[in-house]
C-alpha cells in the first residue's frame, strides 16, 4: 500500500514546481512587455515606407522576436535607422537617403536574391560612408570603416533572419542558405578590399608563366553545405593555382607569402571583435597540416598532400567543400582534382571503422567536458544525423554522383529514393534534424553566442520553449528526448560494431588459432580432414595464400582487417565441407582485394556478405573470378533480393538510365565504365540466381539477352548523339524518336542481332553477332556544318559503336562482336542500306546465310526502319525453295562444321554439347531447314527467332510430331542448361558421353527421318 506521507510530499513538490513555472512565465512576459514599451517610447513612429498591413504585422510579431532573442532586440534598437531606411545614422535623414522598397519589407518577403544581393547591399552601405575623392570606392575606404560596415550589415541581417525565423516566415533552409550567402558576400568584400590595398606594397601575384593569380576560398562544414547556423564559425581553406611571385609593388614576394598576407587580413576583417561585434568567426584548422600548415597553399601542394597524407576525417570534411569566394572556377577545378581522394571509385566500407573512431573520440570529449546534453555532439545530436548521411556518401559516392552533395536534406532524398534507408527512418531523421537545428538557432540567437548547450536558467528555458512553440520547458524537453532517442537508435543501427561476439565464441577459437599460426601442421590437418578429401592439398594451398608476396606489403590497417576476417571466413568455409573445391576459390578472391582493404571491411561489416561470398565461390569459379577481377561488384553481395531475383525486363532500361543519370559528367570514359559495371553486376545477379536454382535456363538466357539489348541501345544513343552533334543528321530521315531532353531526333540506324542474341539464347561470355543497316541514300549528305556523305557517317557511327563495346578498359570489355554475318562477310561494308541488304539476300546470299536469318531480329532502330527490315527478312525466308537443293546445302554445311569443329577435338567417349552429332547444332539445323522448307506455305514459322517457339509452331502445324518436338525441346534445354553450368564452372562444352543419356540418339533419329524423307 502506498505511503500517504510520500504521496502528499510528491503532490506538494508538483504543486511547487507548477508554481515556479507559472512565476517564471509571468516574469518572462513582464520582462518582454517592458522592453516593448521602452522600444515604443524610443520609436513611436515606424517608417512611412511600411504599409498599414506591415505596421500591424510589425507590432504583432515584435513580442515574438523580443521573447526569443535579447541580441536581436538590442540590435534592432541600435540599428533602427539602418534596419528600415538604409541610413547609417540619423544625420543622414536630411540628405533624403532612403532604402529601396525591398529593404522596407524584407521581414515578410521570402529571401531568394542570393549572394549577389548581399554584395550589392554591402557596397551600397559602404558607399554611404566612403569618400572616394576621385579614386575607386574600396581604394579610398579606411580599414576601420570597412570593418564597421561589415559588422553593421551583418547585425542588421541577423535581426532580419532571426525575425523571420522565430515568427515562422522562413523555414530552416531559407535561413541557413541566407546566412551562408551573407558569409560568402562578406568574404568576397574583404578579399576585394585587401587585394586592392596590397597593390602599392606587394603588387599583383603571377605564375611563373606570367598568368595573374587570385585567392580562391573553399568553404567546408556548414558554410560549404549552405547550412550555416546563427552563430556558426566558418571553416575555410585558402588556395591559389600556381607558384610564382608578385610584380608592380614596392617589393616582390613569392605567391605563397602574398596569399598568406592577404588571408591574414581577410580573417582579421571577419574574425576580429570590435565595439560593433564580429562578422564571422573563422576556423582554418581543416587545411592541410592543420594549424601548423601554411595559411594558403597552391593547387599542386593540396593535391600532393591529399594523395600522400590525407586522412579519413579529411575525406569527411571535404564532402561539404564548396567554392565560396575568390576565384570560384579555379576552386571548382581543385575540387575535381581532389574527388578521387574524397570518393573512392569502388564501394568503400572502410568508412565505418573511421567513423566509429571519430565518434569514439567525440564521445570521450563529451565525457571529459560533461557535454552529454550537447545537442550537436551528444548522443542523438546533429552530428550523428550528419554522420549517417556521410557514411553513405563515402561508401557509395564514388559510384553515385548524386551523393556528392554537400547539403544533407538532398543526400537523404537520394538515400530514400534509392531505398538505402527506409522511408520511415529518413522521415524521423529529417524531422529530428529540423527540430535540432531550429533549437540550435534559438540557443544561439538568444544572445549571439556559439553554443549547443541547453540553458540552466529557468527564465531562459521558458523563453526558448515559447519561441519553439511549447508552453513550457518540460514539453520541449520531452520532444527533444524523443528525437534524440530516434536519432541515436538509427545511428547505432548504421554503425554498430560487427563481430563483437567473436572474441567469446568458443566455436571460432580453433580457426583463430589456425589463422594466427598457433596450430601445428598435424593439428591443422586434423581440423580440416573431416571436411575435404585431400587435406594436405588444401593445407598446401592455404600456406601459399599466407606466404603470398602481397601479404608482406599490405598496410597495417589491412592486416588488422584481415585478422578480424579470416577466423570467421575459415570457420564458415569449413562448415560447408568440400574444402578442396571452395576454399582455394575464396582465398584467391581475398588475395585479389588485399590492396583494397575496404572490401575486407565490407565482409567484416556484413556477416551476410561474407556468407554470400563463400556460397557463390563454392558454387561457381566463374562468379569467383568476376568478384576477383571486378571488386566494384562486391556491393551486389549485400542485396540478397536483387542477387537472387534480378529485375524484370522492363526495369532494366530504367535501371540503366538511372545509373547513367548519376554520372557527374557524360564523357565517353565514364559512360563506358558505367556500362561495364552495369553489365557485370546484372550478369552476376543472373549467375547467382541460376546457381541457387531460383532461375531456370530459359529465363536466364532471356535476361542475359535483354541485358545486351539495353546496353547496345545505350551505346547507340551515346554514339548517335555525339556524331550528330558533330556532323548533323543524315539527309532524308524523319524525326520520330524522342531523345534526351524531350526533343525529337532522327533515328536512322538499324542494329540486327543474329545467333544467340537474335534467338534470345545468350549465355555467359557469348559474343554478339551483329549486322548494321540504315535506310538513307548513300549519296546523301549530313545536315550539319561539318557535312559528310551518309555512307561515311554511318561507317563512323558503327566503328564507334563497336569500339565502345569491345575496347578493353579497367573493367574489361562489354562484349566481343562478330560482324562476319553482314552481306559479303568480312569483305563487305560495315554498314549497308536496307535496300542493298534486300538485294543481297535475293541475289547473292548463300543458303547458310538464310539459315542465319531465321534467328535474326532488329533490336535497335526506328519503327519504320525495323518494319522495313522485317519485311525483307519475311520475304527472304518465305521464298519457295527447291527441296533437294536446300537439303544438299544444309547437309553440306553441317558436314563442314563436323569436320572442322568436332573430328579433331572430341574423343570417342566424349560429347560436344553444341557441335557433336545429335547436339545443339543438329537441332538448330533441323529448325532452320524446316523454316526455309515450309515458310512459303506457313508464314507463322517466321514470327519467332528462338528455337523453342519455332519447334512449338512446327508441332502446331503438324510438320513435326508432338512427340518429336517434346523430345527435341527436352534435349535442347538439357544441352543449354549444361552449357550454362559448365560456363559457370569455367569448363568447355565437352562432357562424358554417359552424361547426355539418350538425347543424342533421339536427335540423330529425327535427323535421319527429316533429311531422308522429304515431304
Amino acid at each position: 500500500m502506498p505511503n500517504m506521507d510520500d504521496h502528499a510530499t510528491n503532490k506538494a513538490m508538483t504543486e511547487k514546481d507548477e508554481t515556479m513555472v507559472e512565476r517564471t512565465m509571468t516574469e518572462v512576459h513582464d520582462r518582454v512587455e517592458r522592453r516593448i514599451q521602452q522600444f515604443r517610447q524610443a520609436h513611436p513612429h515606424l517608417p512611412s515606407s511600411l504599409s498599414q498591413t506591415q505596421h500591424a504585422l510589425f507590432w504583432q510579431q515584435l513580442p515574438q522576436l523580443f521573447m526569443a532573442s535579447e541580441f536581436a532586440a538590442d540590435q534592432l534598437e541600435k540599428l533602427w535607422p539602418l534596419m528600415f531606411e538604409g541610413r547609417w545614422s540619423d544625420d543622414d535623414v536630411s540628405s533624403g537617403q532612403t532604402a529601396s522598397q525591398h529593404d522596407t519589407d524584407t521581414l515578410w518577403v521570402p529571401f531568394e536574391k542570393g549572394q549577389q544581393y548581399h554584395e550589392q547591399g554591402l557596397r551600397r552601405l559602404i558607399n554611404d560612408r566612403a569618400d572616394s575623392g576621385g579614386g575607386s570606392l574600396l581604394e579610398c575606404l579606411p580599414e576601420s570603416t570597412l570593418l564597421q560596415c561589415l559588422r553593421h550589415y551583418r547585425n542588421r541581417e541577423m535581426v532580419r533572419l532571426i525575425w523571420r525565423d522565430v515568427v515562422g516566415e522562413a523555414d530552416l533552409w531559407e535561413t541557413t542558405a541566407n546566412l551562408s550567402e551573407m558569409a560568402s558576400a562578406s568574404l568576397q568584400m574583404a578579399i576585394d578590399y585587401y587585394t586592392e590595398h596590397l597593390i602599392p606594397t606587394l603588387g599583383v601575384p603571377y605564375s611563373v608563366d606570367g598568368e595573374p593569380q587570385a585567392l580562391a576560398v573553399l568553404g567546408l562544414g556548414k558554410l560549404g553545405a549552405m547550412e550555416l547556423n546563427l552563430s556558426s564559425d566558418i571553416d575555410l581553406i585558402f588556395v591559389y593555382e600556381a607558384q610564382g611571385s608578385t610584380s608592380g609593388g614596392r617589393r616582390e614576394v613569392d605567391n605563397q607569402h602574398y596569399f598568406i598576407t592577404l588571408g591574414q587580413k581577410v580573417i582579421n576583417a571577419l574574425h576580429k571583435v570590435t565595439e560593433d561585434g564580429f562578422v564571422f568567426r573563422v576556423d582554418m584548422r581543416l587545411r592541410p597540416f592543420g594549424s601548423t600548415g601554411p595559411l594558403a597553399q597552391s593547387f599542386l601542394t593540396m593535391e600532393n598532400y591529399y594523395q600522400t597524407q590525407g586522412r579519413d576525417w579529411e575525406r569527411y570534411a571535404l564532402i561539404k567543400a564548396r567554392p565560396v569566394a575568390g576565384k570560384i572556377q579555379a576552386c571548382q577545378r581543385l575540387l575535381d582534382l581532389l574527388r578521387p581522394f574524397i570518393y573512392r571509385r569502388y564501394i568503400d566500407y572502410s568508412v565505418f571503422e573511421s567513423l566509429r573512431e571519430m565518434k569514439g573520440l567525440i564521445r570521450q570529449e563529451v565525457g571529459k567536458r560533461g557535454k552529454a546534453g550537447n545537442i550537436k555532439i551528444g548522443a542523438g545530436g546533429i552530428r550523428e544525423i550528419e554522420f549517417i548521411a556521410q557514411v553513405f556518401q563515402l561508401v557509395r559516392g564514388g559510384q553515385d554522383g548524386r551523393l556528392r552533395e554537400p547539403q544533407i536534406r538532398r543526400v537523404y532524398s537520394v538515400l530514400q529514393a534509392e531505398c538505402l534507408l527506409p522511408d520511415a527512418v529518413v522521415c524521423e531523421l529529417m524531422e529530428a534534424y529540423q527540430f535540432l537545428r531550429t533549437l540550435e538557432h534559438r540557443l544561439q540567437g538568444y544572445a549571439d553566442r556559439q553554443t549547443h548547450e541547453l540553458p540552466s536558467d529557468g527564465s531562459v528555458q521558458q523563453r526558448i520553449a515559447l519561441s519553439m512553440g511549447f508552453e513550457a520547458w518540460q514539453g520541449l524537453s520531452v520532444a527533444l528526448d524523443q528525437h534524440r532517442a530516434n536519432v541515436h537508435g538509427h545511428f547505432s543501427g548504421v554503425v554498430e560494431e560487427p563481430g563483437v561476439a567473436d572474441e567469446v565464441d568458443e566455436a571460432l577459437s580453433p580457426y583463430r588459432q589456425w589463422w594466427f599460426g598457433r596450430l601445428s601442421e598435424e593439428e591443422a590437418l586434423a581440423l580440416i580432414a573431416p571436411r575435404c578429401s585431400d587435406p594436405e592439398r588444401v593445407l598446401a594451398f592455404y600456406k601459399r595464400f599466407c606466404s603470398a608476396p602481397v601479404m608482406s606489403h599490405i598496410q597495417s590497417i589491412a592486416r588488422e582487417r584481415l585478422n578480424q576476417l579470416m577466423p570467421r571466413l575459415l570457420q564458415q568455409a569449413c562448415s560447408r565441407g568440400e574444402l578442396d573445391i571452395g576454399l582455394p576459390r575464396v582465398l584467391d578472391v581475398i588475395l585479389s582485394i588485399l590492396r583494397r582493404s575496404a572490401y575486407i571491411s565490407l565482409l567484416n561489416e556484413s556477416p551476410y556478405a561474407l556468407t554470400h561470398l563463400i556460397s557463390l565461390c563454392y558454387a561457381s569459379p566463374w562468379i569467383a573470378e568476376q568478384l576477383a577481377q571486378q571488386p566494384i561488384l562486391w556491393d551486389e553481395l549485400l542485396d540478397a533480393v536483387s542477387m537472387l531475383a534480378p529485375p524484370p525486363r522492363d526495369d532494366l532500361k530504367m535501371a540503366l538510365a538511372q545509373d547513367m543519370a548519376r554520372l557527374p559528367h557524360h564523357g565517353q570514359e565514364e559512360v563506358m565504365e558505367q556500362l561495364r559495371h552495369f553489365k557485370h553486376a546484372h550478369a552476376l545477379r543472373v549467375a547467382a540466381a541460376e546457381v541457387s536454382g531460383s532461375m531456370p535456363i530459359m529465363r536466364a538466357s532471356d535476361y542475359l539477352t535483354y541485358l545486351a539489348e539495353v546496353i547496345i541501345r545505350a551505346v547507340r544513343d551515346q554514339v548517335w548523339q555525339a556524331m550528330t552533334e558533330l556532323y548533323g543528321h543524315p539527309g532524308g530521315l524523319h524525326a520520330d524518336v524522342i531523345g534526351r531532353g524531350g526533343q525529337k531526333i532522327k533515328e536512322g540506324l538499324v542494329i540486327v542481332a543474329y545467333g544467340k542474341l537474335g534467338g534470345l539464347e545468350l549465355g555467359y561470355g557469348s559474343d554478339l553477332d551483329l549486322v548494321f543497316l540504315h535506310p538513307a541514300l548513300p549519296q546523301g549528305m549530313t545536315e550539319g556544318e561539318r557535312s559528310i556523305d551518309n555512307a561515311t557517317f554511318y561507317a563512323r557511327v558503327v566503328q564507334k559503336i563497336t569500339h565502345m563495346l569491345t575496347v578493353r578498359t579497367a573493367s574489361g570489355v562489354l562484349y566481343d562482336i562478330d560482324l562476319r554475318l553482314r552481306p559479303s562477310g568480312g569483305a563487305g561494308l560495315l554498314v549497308s542500306t536496307i535496300d542493298s541488304f534486300d538485294k543481297y539476300q535475293r541475289e547473292k546470299a548463300w543458303t547458310w546465310e538464310h539459315q542465319a536469318l531465321v534467328r535474326a531480329r532488329a533490336i535497335v532502330g526506328s519503327s519504320e526502319s525495323v518494319a522495313k527490315f522485317e519485311q525483307v527478312r519475311r520475304a527472304t525466308l518465305c521464298t519457295a525453295r527447291d527441296g533437294v537443293a536446300l537439303k544438299a546445302d544444309v547437309l553440306a554445311m553441317r558436314e563442314r562444321m563436323l569436320e572442322y569443329l568436332v573430328t579433331k577435338q572430341v574423343k570417342a567417349d566424349e560429347f560436344d554439347l553444341k557441335h557433336s552429332r545429335g547436339g545443339i547444332v543438329d537441332i538448330e539445323f533441323m529448325v532452320q531447314y524446316a523454316v526455309l522448307r515450309w515458310a512459303h506455305q506457313y508464314s507463322e514459322l517466321v514470327e519467332y527467332t528462338d528455337n523453342v517457339r519455332i519447334l512449338d509452331c512446327l508441332a502446331k502445324l503438324a510438320l513435326f510430331t508432338s512427340e518429336d518436338v517434346a523430345q527435341l525441346k527436352a534435349a535442347y534445354l538439357f544441352y543449354r542448361s549444361h552449357i550454362h553450368r559448365l560456363a559457370l564452372q569455367n569448363r568447355k562444352k565437352i562432357v562424358p558421353l554417359s552424361l547426355v543419356a539418350d538425347h543424342p540418339a533421339y536427335v540423330r533419329r529425327k535427323w535421319e527421318r527429316l533429311f531422308n524423307h522429304l515431304r
